[in-house]
């Protein structure tokens, strides 16, 4: 039976991330870039080293550290509990600086408390509901999407 759910939330999962498109950032070296967001950043991550970032309020600071990295991602959470997900990429010169980012463009993290890290987020999920109805709602979601 767990194996028969787990195997449905990732076929959910991936139904539901299907139609969403991530946004692409692009850095230098030499340039810095900004991302404006509509309410506050509560947690940021950078999958690599190679990009510099600094959060203060609702707005992200993106610099390269070095010369052509590799494509990497960053992810946002907001104190409204929004989830934003960026592709990022060097490009020696760039023409884009100021990136102004929706609430549409972000995803709703379930919960009325506001997520500071992802430990944090499992334990406010732990709290609001049973699996067994997150379960339930994401198989409901799921047969809405199909």
């Amino acid at each position: 039976m767990k194996r028969v759910l787990v195997i449905s939330f990732l076929l959910c999962s991936l139904f539901i991330c299907q139609g969403q498109q991530t946004q692409k950032l692009l850095v230098s070296l030499n340039k810095t870039v900004h991302v404006f967001f509509p309410s506050e950043i509560n947690y940021t991550d950078v999958g690599s080293s190679d990009v510099l970032f600094e959060a203060k309020g609702s707005i992200l600071k993106l610099a390269a550290a070095v010369n052509n990295f590799k494509e990497t991602n960053i992810t946002v959470i907001t104190n409204d509990n929004y989830c934003y997900s960026f592709i990022v990429n060097y490009q020696d010169d760039i023409s884009e600086l100021n990136y102004f980012i929706s609430r549409e463009s972000g995803k709703r993290i379930p919960g009325d408390q506001p997520v500071d890290t992802l430990e944090h987020k499992i334990t406010i999920r732990k709290e609001v509901a049973p699996v067994s109805v997150w379960i339930d709602s994401l198989e409901s979601l799921c047969n809405k999407s199909l």
